[in-house]
């Protein structure tokens, strides 16, 4: 059972690489220092990108083009001086929680992952790496992600 499918390489796995690769996936990075205020999307501008069956923005959000079963995961790094709590969520057409892959962080500086979520996502769906820490948060220069693969 792999964990990360990607078309040129397979890494981070169970088993071995033998199955079939997914075609439909997505990656969004950017190393841009920002605030992010509450329930607000992290923006993705310069973003690093690499898209296949699924559309971006340019600047915050993913949007499904094929529907199917989803995995998806997401981080961020808060700036060195910010305190936690810090949560994280992705949030599917807004700001979501709990059942969206929702994380707190509390030492300053560390990374926040929002824990992948697995389940059936339909056409037209927007994703989002959302800010709901109850107050704006900053991010550091170190990368924030998103990234989802159809399973």
């Amino acid at each position: 059972m792999q964990y990360w499918q990607h078309p040129n390489c397979c890494f981070g796995h169970y088993g071995n690489c033998n199955g079939v690769v997914s075609s439909v996936y997505a990656g969004v990075v950017t190393t841009t220092e920002q605030v992010v205020n509450d329930q607000e999307a992290v923006r993705f501008v310069p973003p690093v990108v690499e898209l296949n069956g699924v559309a971006f923005n340019g600047i915050d959000l993913l949007k499904i083009i094929v529907p199917g079963n989803y995995f998806c995961i997401g981080f961020v790094t808060p700036d060195a001086e910010e305190t936690g709590p810090i949560t994280i969520s992705i949030g599917l057409n807004g700001p979501g929680f709990g059942l969206f892959g929702a994380n707190n962080g509390s030492a300053a500086g560390q990374q926040v992952i929002c824990f992948g979520f697995t389940g059936y996502v339909p056409e037209g769906t927007t994703l989002g790496l959302y800010n709901t820490s109850r107050r704006s948060i900053r991010l550091s220069r170190f990368p924030a992600r998103i990234a989802i693969f159809r399973v």
